[in-house]
Parts: structure tokens; sequence; C-alpha cells
């Protein structure tokens, strides 16, 4: 839920509080979408939030986002994003009421390859600000020890701010270190794919000699085959030469 601010030029300024220390936090790495499938993600929103969303596709590929959202009140679902293919998308959602949230990831488009994906969702329920009542209490003070209770409370808010920076900057460095995570998760794959390349070629190579010491041993038996029958010829040979020798003396 938003509230209202005004900068010193009275200008309004529109700013949304968030309960991090409730934040949900959805994490998948290296999930396969299989061809021609799609990949749901539900997500229960049971208070008005703030939905962070971050994925990628190994390898650049293409995958087909969408996002649809079934409030409590309604019967039927709201498309919040139309399908588009992308291989990467980072962002966050104002969801102003609460209901079901179904994040979708379609392969359906490829009939040839599947498509790993990494992804981390946040959703940060919004608080209700009293930025609203601060300020009236600041204008309508009539005595010292109202304005005092307003100085006060302004500081109170400065702190805040300053709370809900630090934050923001946890989350964003979280979000970060997911990033780099990923990068590391594919560079391991990538290695591992390296080192069955290398054996593949290996295994080929011992195929290609195994392929040529079969041959030389074919050749090899042939030729024992070929010296045994001259042998057995010669053998014959003499035996007539030595069956006729005797009639001839």
């Amino acid at each position: 839920m938003s509230d209202t601010e005004y900068d010193e030029n009275g200008a309004a300024e529109e700013f949304v509080e968030l309960d991090l220390d409730k934040t949900l936090t959805w994490t998948g790495n290296a999930v396969i979408v299989q061809r021609g499938t799609v990949f749901r993600m539900p997500l229960l929103v049971p208070y008005p939030s703030v939905l962070a969303i971050q994925f990628e596709v190994e390898g650049g590929y293409d995958i087909e986002f969408s996002l649809t959202f079934k409030d409590d009140h309604e019967q039927d679902s709201s498309v919040l994003v139309e399908p588009v293919r992308v291989s990467d998308r980072e962002g966050q959602l104002d969801i102003d009421t609460t209901g079901v949230c179904e994040i979708i990831w379609s392969n359906e488009h490829s009939w040839i390859s599947s498509k790993t994906l990494s992804y981390q969702l946040q959703l940060a329920p919004k608080l209700d600000v009293r930025w609203r009542k601060r300020q009236l209490a600041a204008l309508t003070a009539a005595t010292d020890f109202r304005m005092l209770a307003a100085v006060e409370m302004a500081e109170k808010v400065e702190e805040d701010l300053r709370s809900l920076k630090t934050r923001t900057a946890d989350l964003q460095q979280s979000a970060s270190g997911a990033k780099e995570r990923t990068a590391s998760a594919h560079a391991k794959h990538e290695r591992y794919l390296s080192h069955v390349r290398r054996l593949e070629e290996e295994v080929a190579a011992a195929k290609q000699h195994a392929d040529a010491a079969a041959q030389e041993l074919k050749a090899a038996h042939a030729a024992e085959a070929a010296a045994h029958r001259s042998l057995v010829a010669l053998q014959r040979v003499r035996q007539i030469d030595d069956a006729l020798t005797p009639v001839l003396s």
C-alpha cells in the first residue's frame, strides 16, 4: 500500500515502505524446462506486496515469460505480464491486493532443446506507514510539548528511512550474490562439458587404434593360414618324393 509525502516545493512524492523482515524468497538454480513443456511457479500473496523477479536462461537462449494474478475477490485470473520471449529479466511488480500470483516460463515453442533456468523471487509485504498522522501532528501542534513530540517523531521517521535504505542495500547485495553464484555454477558446468568432450575425443582415438589392431590381427591370421597350407602342400610333395625314390633306384 503506497502513501504520499511532500517535498520542500509542495510536490507529492509516492513511496512504499516494505516489511523486509517478512520477505519470502524462492530460489532455483539450473532448473530444466524440457522442450515443449511449461514450468509454473504459483505464489500465495497474503498481503499487498511488492514482488521482485530476477531470472536468466543459461547460454542466452530465450524462454517465454508471463505472469498472471488471481485476486481473492475475483473469479477470473488477470494477465499482469503478457507472454514475451526473453533470455533474462529483472524487475518489480506492485501488488495492491491479496490472491495467487502465477509465474510461467514456457518452452512450448521449442521442439528441439530444453532450457536451463535460474531464478530468484522475493515477496515483500507493504507496511501501513504513518507519515500522514505524523505530518498532521506537526502541523496542528499548538504547544511546545506538541512541537517537541513532533520533532521526536520526525527523528524516528528519519531513523526508519535510514533503516529502510540499509535493508534495501542488503536485499540488493543478496540479489547480486545470487547472480554471482549463478555465474559460478555456469562456469563449473562449462568446465565439466569440456572434460566430457575431451574424454569423448580420447575414446574415439582409442576406438580407431582398436580397429587398426583388429585389421592387423585379421591379416596375421590370414598369413598364418596361408603358411600352414603351404607347409601341408610341401609335406605332401616330400611324401610323394620319398615314395618314388626306391622305385627309381
